[in-house]
């Protein structure tokens, strides 16, 4: 399962779907468990977007570009 199959509700296993460790059935529409799933998402992709700022800020330092303001960001 990748996050895209993540961001279009996609996660299932043999055709049921895992919600808070329960199974329901795949066929119904189960907004609650798309709504989790998309927040969820966000939340890693935003996680990722921040550990990339921190590593390219961290990068900086001891070379020219360090400057205060990167100190302070980081």
């Amino acid at each position: 399962m990748s996050f895209n199959d993540l961001e279009r509700g996609i996660g299932s296993i043999n055709d049921q779907r895992y919600y808070y460790g329960a199974i329901s059935p795949l066929g119904g529409e189960d907004s609650q468990y798309r709504y989790l799933s998309k927040n969820i998402s966000q939340q890693v992709f935003e996680i990722i977007s921040n550990v990339v700022s921190i590593q390219r800020l961290i990068n900086y330092i001891g070379t020219v570009k360090d400057t205060p303001e990167i100190r302070s960001k980081l």
